[in-house]
């Protein structure tokens, strides 16, 4: 669990270092796709190979939670200044909710495909969807959306 902490810690300093560089999107972009070197491998590991476990669970915190930490730079500029604080927060409390229904959908796969394939299959999903939502522009179309309707909205 430390070099998952450490791995963490490290994480949001580069990618953090690195989204300065080369710009949000693409930073959020390669530390999830990193993050597929860690995933897969990371039940597969024997039980008693600590080394490992612990370089894989480090790298995997380096990528894949590390890369969180640019997630409030990536809301900060998809909600406005008057609903910064209501848009954040309902963000924050939806990704907070679906960690209960994931423990639930791992538990439940855990039973037909073992917990190591489980959680493999929960985290690869939830990495491919915010790949998915970033690679579609999701947010800058809906901005584009809501610009469009309030500037219709005042003629």
């Amino acid at each position: 669990m430390t070099a998952a902490a450490f791995g963490t810690v490290l994480g949001n300093i580069v990618w953090g270092l690195c989204a300065d560089r080369i710009g949000l999107k693409k930073t959020f972009s390669i530390g999830l796709l990193m993050s597929f070197l860690f995933i897969f491998p990371l039940f597969r590991i024997p039980q008693d190979n600590y080394l490992l476990l612990g370089a894989c669970l480090f790298g995997l915190m380096a990528t894949n939670v590390g890369v969180g930490g640019l997630v409030p730079k990536f809301l900060y500029d998809y909600f406005p200044l008057e609903v910064r604080g209501l848009g954040t927060g309902l963000i924050y409390n939806l990704a907070a909710t679906s960690g209960t229904f994931n423990s639930m959908a791992a538990t439940w796969l855990g039973i037909t495909m073992g917990l190591g394939a489980a959680l493999t299959f929960i985290v690869a999903f939830w990495t491919a969807t915010i790949l998915l939502i970033i690679g579609l522009s999701i947010p800058d179309r809906l901005k584009a959306r809501r610009e469009s309707f309030q500037s219709t909205k005042e003629f």
